[in-house]
């Protein structure tokens, strides 16, 4: 827990606009609280958080700091309540950044790479309110990899004209099932519900991009 809170500390310490800026991580400090963290994404408690100040250091770098920030200390809290978190978290972490690279490729590189650097603040706040809700997203039935495949696929080909004359043709063998196996690993650590919860997040996640 220490080690953890350490790294956070010096995340939040880093450079912002080129420049340290101590005010800006002591203001991260007092919204990075692991009670807030476990009460609101981190999206929305960054722009919580810039409201309260004005606006005036929003960035990039500091979204990205204040998210890896934030991974850190929800997954501290998270690991004290539910221990066998620590037991999927990473092949977990890594299939959904496996399935993000994959729409990456698909849509021609066009998202960025602070949404990569992002996504562990992301998988972090599933992994807590999965926790807290005893795994339950309100989904009837569970998804197969198939579904999930099939999903990816339908994405690919929404992409299309992003990518002509691209070779995409390996994408899937690539990037998709290497993705699905490391989910694969992370569920053999889960109970069932959980299984069901964290397909559902990775389904959820291709479809918000189709259409974009």
């Amino acid at each position: 827990m220490k080690c953890l809170l350490l790294l956070a500390t010096l995340i939040l310490a880093s450079e912002t606009h080129g420049q340290t800026t101590p005010t800006v991580s002591e203001r991260f400090a007092q919204w990075l609280t692991p009670e807030n963290c476990a009460t609101s994404n981190p999206d929305a408690l960054y722009i919580k958080h810039l409201k309260a100040d004005g606006f005036s250091w929003d960035s990039e770098q500091a979204r990205d700091n204040f998210h890896q920030a934030y991974a850190v200390v929800l997954a501290a809290r998270t690991d004290q309540r539910y221990p066998e978190a620590a037991k999927f978290r990473s092949p977990l972490l890594d299939a959904f950044k496996q399935t993000f690279e994959f729409i990456r490729s698909a849509n021609g590189n066009t998202s960025t790479a602070h949404q990569m650097s992002r996504l562990p603040a992301e998988v972090e706040w599933m992994i807590s309110r999965g926790f807290e809700s005893k795994f339950d997203n309100g989904v009837s039935g569970e998804y197969t990899f198939d579904d999930i495949r099939q999903l990816a696929r339908i994405y690919q080909r929404s992409q299309s004209r992003f990518t002509v004359g691209t070779d995409l043709s390996e994408l899937e063998a690539r990037i998709l099932e290497p993705a699905l196996d490391h989910l694969k690993t992370a569920e053999d650590s889960m109970s069932k519900d959980a299984v069901t919860y964290f397909r559902a997040k990775l389904v959820s996640m291709i479809a918000q991009y189709i259409g974009r």
